[in-house]
């Protein structure tokens, strides 16, 4: 069963905030879970190979991940502690999100095993169903490390320039 994974699709954002706390504001209110998101492939767009007897003998899917992260509008005009600050937190956010594209990428080179010897209907019954555990092993990855606050993701703003105004 070929896997067609297609170029990873980046949408970043900008972050306008000048100083970190307000900086840290702003991007935990970018998306439900927070900062920056990862969206696996739910629209795999299979093509079926079945055989006489109507059985799965494999299947052609193309998948895609998105991802989005925020961007520092005034990155450049920071003190070094407010860039250490924001660099030590964007490469934490960074691996956070890489461990989605992993879980996403592990749970679809698994789908073979779970799809072939089935009917078509039952396999995509069951093509639903994985992707509703992939779902799943998603959120419990955001539960066990706290959307990254476990692992580092976390913005130490004391760094914060006397230079920008608060907004």
């Amino acid at each position: 069963m070929p896997v067609i994974w297609g170029d990873p699709q980046r949408a970043d954002y900008h972050a306008h905030s000048h100083r970190l706390q307000d900086l840290l504001n702003e991007v935990n209110n970018k998306y439900a879970d927070g900062a920056a998101c990862v969206k696996w492939p739910h629209d795999l767009q299979p093509s079926w190979h079945v055989d006489d007897q109507g059985f799965v003998t494999g299947v052609d899917m193309h998948c895609y991940l998105y991802a989005s992260l925020p961007i520092w509008d005034y990155y450049s005009s920071a003190s070094d502690a407010a860039k250490t600050a924001w660099d030590t937190c964007y490469q934490a956010l960074t691996e956070h999100e890489l461990g989605h594209c992993l879980i996403a990428y592990n749970a679809v080179q698994e789908l073979e095993g779970q799809l072939v010897n089935r009917s078509q209907t039952e396999a995509e019954t069951r093509l639903r169903e994985l992707i509703a555990e992939l779902d799943a092993d998603q959120k419990k990855f955001d539960d066990d490390t706290d959307h990254g606050r476990n692992t580092g993701v976390t913005l130490d703003y004391t760094s914060d320039d006397d230079d920008f105004p608060a907004h």
